[in-house]
């Protein structure tokens, strides 16, 4: 991996734009994402996968046996290159979420017999658990002040949405849809918001929701009598990226909608299932998953749907990507970077 050592000189401020404006870079910045599974594989349950699909754990389940559904995390350059793995587990775990400052991977994990979120450093050291429930707990979302994750939960009997400390302490529902399961959450980068999905029970039908960050004011984005998910906000909080079945009841697209509900519009269109949109940090670019080639892959296209492009290309799935949400990020060899004019340190991000 090459090294960035950089040094800004308060006399030279013309050097400290160009090297300021680098960080942006496609190439720069950081995608997570799941891979190791084979959609072939049959789980523990003998069910076999299929597109977008994690094993069926139910409320309890051991460790997957003879590593079937086994799926670990990781994080590449956001041009595909040097994908490198942070979990090494027989265990099932997917749903990674950086952290707003880079130097964090909150995470889902049934390794321990049940489904928790985790958190790790961004180079996949030091595991930890947020969560302890005999109820599963999934989707973690972090608050853009890094404080706090949103989650969601069946522990009260009911899949809501609840909030944490960044340590897994002070839990607190924010949801209470009865009738109604929510999955999702999504912050909003201005920190007023949380975007998420949500389906009545026993109905395949799914709509975006906003609501404010406290769970006051829910209100429903999309209207149309299909399926939606995936929300993921643009950096300006104008925005909301989501896959949709809207023009197909039988394959998924990714859309775009302004955060009032108002003109959505298609990006992709193809005949095999594109979803998992998550938006480039600059709000230039929208990476997401698809099975255009034949295999579940991650691809990256600019947010109006043009130029797509693929990242990954090995046999195992790739999937759920979530882009560095930090304004810029440099290697992880790279310990500090002095800023011109303030001197500020700023430690290394992935």
């Amino acid at each position: 991996m090459i090294k960035h050592k950089l040094y800004f000189q308060i006399a030279t401020p013309i050097v400290v734009l160009v090297s300021f404006l680098s960080f942006s870079q496609i190439g720069q910045s950081q995608i997570a994402f799941v891979s190791g599974a084979d959609f072939g594989q049959k789980d523990a349950a003998g069910q076999k996968g299929a597109v977008g699909q994690k094993p069926n754990l139910g409320e309890k389940q051991a460790p997957n046996p003879g590593k079937q559904w086994n799926t670990d995390i990781y994080i590449m350059d956001a041009n595909g290159n040097n994908p490198r793995r942070l979990t090494n587990h027989q265990a099932w775990d997917s749903s990674p979420s950086w952290s707003p400052d880079g130097q964090k991977i909150a995470f889902v994990s049934n390794r321990d017999g049940n489904v928790e979120i985790y958190v790790m450093d961004a180079d996949g050291s030091n595991p930890r658990n947020l969560t302890n429930h005999p109820m599963w707990d999934e989707h973690p979302s972090w608050s853009p002040d890094g404080q706090k994750i949103a989650f969601v939960s069946k522990r009260d009997g009911n899949v809501e949405i609840y909030v944490m400390d960044a340590d897994g302490n002070n839990t607190r529902r924010l949801t209470n849809s009865v009738g109604f399961n929510v999955a999702e959450p999504s912050w909003s980068p201005d920190g007023q918001k949380i975007a998420f999905a949500s389906t009545q029970n026993g109905v395949k039908i799914s709509a975006i929701y906003i609501m404010d960050a406290d769970g006051r004011n829910p209100r429903r984005l999309t209207n149309q009598p299909v399926w939606a998910s995936s929300p993921s906000w643009s950096p300006d909080s104008q925005k909301l990226a989501f896959a949709s079945t809207q023009n197909d009841v039988k394959n998924s697209e990714i859309y775009v909608i302004d955060a009032d509900g108002r003109n959505s519009r298609n990006l992709t269109d193809h005949p095999n299932w594109d979803g998992h949109p998550s938006w480039s940090p600059d709000g230039q670019k929208i990476v997401f998953v698809s099975k255009r080639d034949g295999n579940v892959e991650i691809y990256v296209m600019d947010t109006d749907g043009r130029n797509p492009r693929r990242l990954t290309n090995q046999p195992a799935f790739d999937d759920q990507p979530d882009w560095l949400p930090a304004r810029y990020s440099v290697s992880p060899a790279a310990k500090k970077a002095t800023i011109w004019g303030k001197l500020k340190q700023n430690s290394s991000r992935p």
